[in-house]
């Protein structure tokens, strides 16, 4: 589970990260993760058979936004399930006709800017975003009902040290261990919050992909055994974003600390 929590990541990250030049080929790379990864097949697949929204329905929705930035798009409302099929339909509709990132169905996504890559960032801040942040709580869903939220365990502090705990299994649990100060630290915590504080006064469209990533980091240092991989990519995309932005001194030092605070789990 926490392996295929990790390929989502990267791939929802590449794919919010895209600009109007990457748009349709990091879409056509993330829509082929969520058609192959089984998990995730199975929940979007489930969620396509409970919804009454259908493929003619999103092609049409797609035909009005082309035609006029003005026409009705809404893609939220409705169960979870529809929204999941929902901005679904739209994007594989988007990907059968080809659309790139200067097509004129982003024109709506501007919001008084005349660049693609805002267009394209926001779109993908106000719809794509949200089909993913359904599929990771559900993710998160089974991850705990396969009880990985170490329901079961009983964690005991070893006498004399603060940093290290042991896991020990309750009934048919498994044994783990884990540095407790990765989730208690209140370091790490001051600066993810300082990271999350600079990204509110971010531009608009790198702010959400500056939240994505922070809680991204976020998780990892919560759950005592946090992913390299999963780190390194939510830092690299901070520190792009960051890099370039009123307070990218700070940023950059940020991400340094949070990095040296990860080294000792690698």
């Amino acid at each position: 589970m926490r392996k295929t929590l990790f390929l989502f990541h990267a791939q929802a990250s590449r794919f919010m990260r895209s600009t109007s030049g990457q748009f349709k080929e990091n879409l056509a790379t993330f829509l082929r993760f969520l058609e192959e990864e089984p998990m995730i097949c199975e929940y979007v697949n489930g969620c396509l058979d409970i919804s009454t929204m259908s493929e003619a329905d999103a092609e049409s929705m797609v035909d009005r936004a082309r035609q006029s930035a003005w026409s009705p798009f809404e893609v939220v409302g409705g169960t979870t399930e529809d929204e999941v099929a929902r901005i679904l339909f739209i994007l594989r509709d988007m990907r059968r006709r080809g659309i790139d990132g200067a097509d004129l169905f982003f024109y709506r996504y501007g919001h008084g800017s005349r660049k693609y890559d805002v267009m394209v960032g926001n779109f993908l801040k106000e719809v794509a975003f949200l089909l993913i942040e359904h599929i990771e709580n559900h993710l998160k869903m089974k991850g705990i009902e396969m009880g990985l939220d170490q329901k079961g365990q009983q964690i005991v502090t070893v006498e004399g040290s603060s940093d290290v705990q042991i896991v020990a299994a309750s009934g048919s649990a498994s044994i783990t261990g884990n540095q407790s100060f990765v989730s208690s630290n209140p370091e790490i915590e001051n600066e993810i919050a300082a990271l999350r504080e600079i990204a509110m006064s971010l531009a608009e469209e790198d702010k959400g992909m500056v939240l994505y990533n922070v809680q991204v980091l976020e998780e990892q240092a919560k759950s005592g055994h946090p992913v390299k991989a999963a780190v390194a990519t939510a830092l690299g995309a901070i520190k792009k974003v960051g890099s370039a932005c009123a307070s990218s001194a700070q940023v950059l030092a940020l991400v340094d600390r949070i990095e040296e605070f990860f080294s000792p789990f690698f």
